[in-house]
């Protein structure tokens, strides 16, 4: 689980606890206690209340509970479908990220009062609708038990600048070099490849709210689908 904290996982926690969907699950899995229980709390600091593709910022994920004394978190940002989206960095010590993009410490840290957790994060440029920042802290007695260990959790979303209208403007399809881009406002695409072979090829298939981009690698005819519509481009 995310933080067992004093026992297997100090040095690290597994993907998936920071109570994120689908399967919303929280360091309470392992550790005994009810969520937010605790005098303490869990905070992410640093989140503007907008952002633009590709902006970056810094944040720390606050373990606070003046109880404890080692401290850990786990955090990942995704979109409205569950998907994670833009990448984190570490920033600070004690910290790590996974290559499924869950940041998260490393090494447990000893502390009084609580811990702040230093990332970078940098925001994706192939999205523009809210980013929705799930976070979970632990924090423990030390004593290598899974029990008497206060867990905490948070959730924040960021709104893109760009504006709604052009956001789900109107439902459209291109290519460009090698990629197709959508512009969907909460439609069902299906992207497919036929290669020269006759062989077809799965590229994408998902609900589009804005824009969306799929990289076509090897030649063929590309098909969209979306309802009755249909788009056809030559792969070369």
């Amino acid at each position: 689980m995310f933080v067992v904290l004093l026992l297997g996982n100090a040095g690290s926690p597994p993907d998936g606890y920071a109570g994120d969907p689908p399967n919303n699950r929280y360091c309470t899995s392992c550790h005994a206690g009810v969520l937010n229980g605790g005098p303490g709390y869990v905070v992410i600091r640093g989140l503007p209340t907008t952002y633009s593709p590709g902006d970056t910022f810094y944040l720390s994920v606050v373990v606070y509970d003046t109880s404890k004394q080692r401290y850990g978190c786990e955090m990942v940002a995704k979109d409205t479908l569950g998907n994670v989206v833009g990448s984190f960095l570490t920033n600070g010590p004690n910290t790590q990220v996974s290559y499924a993009g869950y940041a998260k410490h490393q090494n447990a840290p000893y502390a009084t009062d609580s811990f702040a957790f230093g990332f970078k994060y940098v925001a994706p440029t192939d999205y523009n609708g809210p980013i929705i920042f799930y976070a979970v802290g632990n924090a423990a007695d030390g004593n290598g038990q899974n029990t008497n260990d206060n867990v905490y959790a948070t959730v924040d979303t960021v709104h893109s600048t760009v504006s709604i209208a052009e956001r789900y403007r109107e439902v459209g399809v291109e290519f460009v070099g090698n990629s197709v881009l959508i512009r969907g406002r909460g439609e069902f695409f299906e992207v497919s490849l036929y290669t020269l072979n006759g062989r077809r090829v799965a590229l994408f298939s998902g609900i589009v709210f804005g824009r969306r981009r799929v990289d076509v690698e090897g030649r063929g005819v590309v098909l969209v689908r979306s309802g009755r519509r249909v788009w056809v481009f030559k792969s070369i």
